[in-house]
């Protein structure tokens, strides 16, 4: 797990945030491609949310999370 293009912690907003605003500008429909050639030119942005790599949040509540039923969930 090298790259976390997720936002779960400040981090990674501040990851995405450095991102969309170098790359938005120049190609409003930048992709994977675009993201991946901007971390390799500015290693400190991908640096922003590394010491994340490979963590995810729920897992500090795996014996809080349960699995409801559709009735259970607000249709709008």
């Amino acid at each position: 797990m090298s790259h976390r293009w997720t936002i779960d912690y400040i981090e990674d907003y501040l990851f995405i945030k450095e991102i969309y605003e170098a790359l938005y500008e120049i190609n409003p429909a930048f992709g994977m491609k675009e993201i991946l050639e901007y971390e390799k030119e500015h290693p400190e942005t991908k640096a922003i949310n590394a010491k994340y790599n490979g963590v995810n949040w729920y897992r500090n509540y795996l014996g809080d999370l349960k699995t409801i039923k559709a009735e259970q969930t607000k249709v709008v």
